[in-house]
């Protein structure tokens, strides 16, 4: 009871094709993999940690204090020297909008939005690096490079200020940093 040559030929071409066809599933499941990983990589931001970065780039050897919060959880007053900066990590799927204040000098300061899922995810990918200036806060645009101003409030009390020109006025209009013609 051997088997023919002829069978013992179309079993090896069979196993042949089997192992083919399998090569063929290992490549196409590996791309698979490959094209999964480069999604989660890309979307990241909307789907895992996120980093807020802000650093005191006023043009005076001043100190800041920023207080920032979540809803009601707020990270307490951090004064940051002139270069220097300060992160933290967010969880994305549960944080919607980080909110900021800044102060320098007792006179001057802000309000701004310092993370807002609807906006950044894109903007900032895995870091949202802000720069303080006495301009505004100023947001690097990962997708371009370039830091943009963002809009901004004056701190209560500043109305007065405000109204007579001597403080930070809201405006919604962005422009690349540093300014080309000043």
């Amino acid at each position: 009871m051997g088997l023919s040559k002829q069978h013992i030929n179309e079993k090896i071409h069979y196993n042949d094709i089997t192992q083919k066809e399998q090569a063929k599933m290992m490549k196409k499941a590996s791309f698979a993999i490959l094209v999964a990983l480069c999604f989660a990589h890309l979307c990241l931001g909307a789907f895992g940690d996120m980093h807020i970065r802000i650093k005191n780039e006023l043009s005076k050897d001043m100190k800041i204090k920023v207080h920032c919060q979540d809803g009601d959880h707020g990270l307490g007053t951090q004064v940051i020297a002139k270069g220097m900066a300060i992160e933290w990590r967010i969880d994305t799927p549960h944080s919607g909008q980080y909110h900021c204040d800044v102060e320098w000098n007792e006179l001057d300061g802000f309000h701004f939005e310092a993370y807002s899922r609807s906006r950044d995810n894109q903007q900032c990918r895995s870091v949202c690096s802000w720069h303080i200036t006495e301009r505004g806060p100023l947001l690097l645009n990962r997708r371009t490079g370039l830091w943009e101003t963002m809009p901004f409030d004056p701190l209560p009390g500043e109305k007065e200020r405000v109204a007579s020109g001597l403080a930070h006025k809201r405006h919604d209009k962005c422009f690349c940093w540093p300014p080309k013609h000043e």
